[in-house]
């Protein structure tokens, strides 16, 4: 920060439990050099819901859309960014790649970004044995 002083160094910010609504454009995201998007986003609320859509439908989760929790002006004021990676083969999800993300902070201030992958695998669990067997 310009004055030596950042969001997580104060004690009467509520962070990493807030949001801000910082701005990102000329999103982009390559999963083993395959671009995911099909082009660098101004990503807004639409992008956000057809992204989450697909993995609300791929999983029995619910993100908060469907209920209420998240709507257009909440995201809007807690810019959160989702991009979905689940459309590869089964064959590519055999082997490690290199996942990239580039964009452009499109506010004066510096920002800290915190990138989570969340990799989901189905498994069915005997209760009986207590064996595990991927699905």
């Amino acid at each position: 920060a310009p004055i030596g002083f950042n969001q997580y160094g104060s004690p009467f910010d509520t962070s990493p439990a807030t949001y801000a609504p910082i701005s990102l454009t000329n999103l982009s995201v390559n999963l083993g050099g395959v671009s995911i998007l099909n082009a660098s986003l101004s990503y807004t609320y639409e992008n956000f819901l057809s992204q989450i859509i697909t993995a609300e439908s791929l999983t029995s989760a619910d993100i908060g859309v469907a209920t209420g929790l998240i709507t257009q002006q909440w995201w809007e004021m807690n810019r959160v960014y989702f991009v979905d990676l689940a459309r590869s083969d089964a064959a590519d999800r055999e082997m490690s790649r290199n996942l990239t993300v580039s964009f452009n902070n499109n506010t004066l201030i510096p920002i800290d970004i915190m990138i989570f992958t969340v990799y989901l695998d189905k498994v069915v669990l005997n209760i009986q044995t207590g064996q595990l067997t991927k699905n």
